[in-house]
């Protein structure tokens, strides 16, 4: 059998390192927040020419259009920028005619609202405390051990804190944003983390029966 608590210590240090490069990450830099979590608009456009991009980004600052993300793919623009109103939105439209003429076509041009609200967001935060209390409950009167219980709950906050900490990172470098796929899969981690930790528990409950059984 291999005693992985031999290296124990090397363990520690790896998951301190990617927990605490994590946590800097979010203190420093944050988020890339997507539409679902702070509205805004969606703009496309198809240009003739892509030296057109330029003018079009000197309309949009004319209109004063804070944008959040723009890429270019061949031919096409792809603008994110904070809600624009109708007014808003009718101008910008009517100056970039008026700037490009034929050379552009207005693919699309919609506002959203936020999905994910403050409410939505406390009501998760208040019910992921109610489940890890239950959670305490289940596994304390499980194994007959609130250390059992208090350890799936560290499990559960290292495997959160490393997968928040490194979307931190990809989401300053290489400008991943947060999402409303990012947190079902942030909570099929967690859920999958308490499982497993679960799973390994009970193997060391069935361990421990058995050496009992064989004193």
């Amino acid at each position: 059998m291999v005693n992985f608590l031999k290296y124990r210590w090397l363990y520690i240090l790896i998951s301190s390192a990617v927990i605490g490069i994590g946590i800097f990450s979010m203190i420093k830099w944050g988020f890339r927040l997507s539409i679902d979590f702070i509205g805004g608009s969606n703009l496309e456009y198809s240009l003739r020419q892509k030296g057109d991009v330029s003018k079009v980004k000197e309309v949009l600052k004319k209109n004063k259009v804070e944008i959040l993300q723009m890429t270019q793919k061949d031919r096409e623009l792809f603008v994110k920028a904070k809600s624009l109103n109708e007014k808003q939105d009718a101008k910008l439209n009517s100056d970039l005619k008026g700037a490009l003429g034929p050379y552009i076509t207005i693919l699309r041009s919609e506002t959203v609202s936020p999905i994910l609200g403050k409410e939505m967001i406390n009501k998760t935060i208040i019910a992921s405390i109610l489940a890890i209390i239950g959670i305490l409950l289940y596994m304390s009167f499980t194994f007959k051990s609130f250390y059992f219980a208090l350890s799936a709950i560290i499990a559960l906050v290292h495997d959160f804190l490393v997968v928040v900490g490194a979307y931190s990172l990809f989401s300053h470098f290489f400008g991943a944003e947060v999402d409303l796929l990012f947190v079902t899969a942030l909570l099929t981690t967690m859920s999958f983390s308490v499982h497993d930790t679960i799973v390994i528990f009970d193997k060391i409950r069935e361990y421990g029966k058995a050496k009992k059984a064989e004193g």
